[in-house]
């Protein structure tokens, strides 16, 4: 008989993310709506403007990911480099009109997939991330 464990934290938040991401992504790809570097646009909608090392931080991932991407942002007109007034030596990001553009242009298709998700967990009282692995799950098989 084989061992097994119970999934570990590790494994249910990583399913979760990854699950999560694919169907917002497809949501947004059926609205017609970019998806590409999207979660900093949303980070920069709400906390920006930032410098490079604070969107980093926030995203939990290496300075050079979040330049990199922050760059392919730049690149599409969709960000503003404005001065940081701590700190003349650099500078603060934030949506440009594009950007803006783009973030509400998903705001329906999100909140579509956020009361989806609040269907299938059943609304329990203290929802688990059990609760919540489940729901996407179903919302991915069965959107």
């Amino acid at each position: 008989m084989p061992r097994r464990r119970k999934p570990s934290l590790f494994l249910q938040l990583w399913t979760a993310a990854h699950t999560a991401e694919r169907l917002v992504a497809r949501m947004l790809e059926e609205a017609g709506v970019e998806d590409e570097q999207f979660a900093l646009l949303l980070l920069l909608a709400a906390y920006g403007p930032l410098t490079t090392s604070e969107v980093a931080a926030e995203l939990g991932v290496p300075f050079t990911t979040a330049s990199d991407a922050l760059s392919r942002l730049d690149a599409r007109g969709e960000l503003e480099r404005v001065p940081n007034p701590t700190d003349a030596r650099s500078h603060l990001l934030q949506l440009s009109p594009l950007g803006w553009k783009r973030v509400d242009a998903a705001e329906p298709v999100l909140r579509r997939a956020a009361a989806q998700l609040r269907r299938h967990m059943d609304a329990p009282v203290e929802p688990t991330l059990d609760d919540l692995l489940l729901a996407l799950r179903e919302i991915s098989r069965n959107p």
